[in-house]
C-alpha cells in the first residue's frame, strides 16, 4: 500500500502519517511539503491513495479573499495535484484536507464534483459537538472507506 501525503506544514503531515500508520502499519508513506516535489512523485511513482492539503502556499489575505467568493479551483495546489494524479494514475483516489476558510465557500461540493478522483474534502478544524469524533478520526474513516 503506497500513500502520498502532501502538506506544507510538517506537523500536519506527521499527524496524517501517524493516523495512517495506526490503521495500516505496513503502508509505504511518501511525505512532501510542496507542489513541485509532489508533482515529481506523482509522475514517477504509483500510489494507492493521495492526501493533499488544499493550499500549500501562504493563505490569502482578507483583502484577496474578498475577490475569491467563487475562486477558480486551479488556484489551489491540492486541486492541481489531484488533477495531475488523475492524469498519471487515473485509478488512484485523492482526499483533500484543509484548515482554510475557503472550505466553507462551496469547495466541499465543487471539488469532488469537478475533480474526478477526489472522494472528499475534509476540514482540519472539524470538531464534533460532543467530542465523539475528530478530524483525525474522520480522516481514518475516509481512508479506510476509500481503500476498500
Amino acid at each position: 500500500m503506497r500513500i502520498l501525503i502532501v502538506d506544507d506544514e510538517p506537523a500536519q503531515a506527521r499527524q496524517v502519517a501517524t493516523a495512517i500508520r495506526e490503521m495500516i502499519p505496513d503502508a509505504e508513506l511518501k511525505v512532501c511539503n510542496d507542489e513541485q516535489d509532489a508533482a515529481e512523485l506523482i509522475e514517477n511513482k504509483e500510489f494507492d491513495l493521495a492526501i493533499f492539503d488544499l493550499i500549500l502556499a501562504e493563505e490569502p489575505t482578507l483583502e484577496q479573499q474578498k475577490d475569491m467568493d467563487h475562486p477558480k479551483l486551479d488556484a489551489f495546489e491540492g486541486v492541481r495535484l489531484s488533477r495531475l494524479l488523475h492524469k498519471y494514475q487515473p485509478n488512484c483516489k485523492a482526499i483533500i484536507v484543509s484548515a482554510s476558510k475557503f472550505i466553507t465557500k462551496g469547495l466541499l461540493v465543487a471539488i469532488p464534483m469537478e475533480t474526478k478522483n477526489v472522494v472528499d474534502v475534509l476540514d482540519k478544524n472539524m470538531k464534533a459537538p460532543h467530542g465523539s469524533y475528530s478530524y483525525r478520526d474522520y480522516l481514518k474513516f475516509k481512508v479506510a472507506a476509500t481503500l476498500n
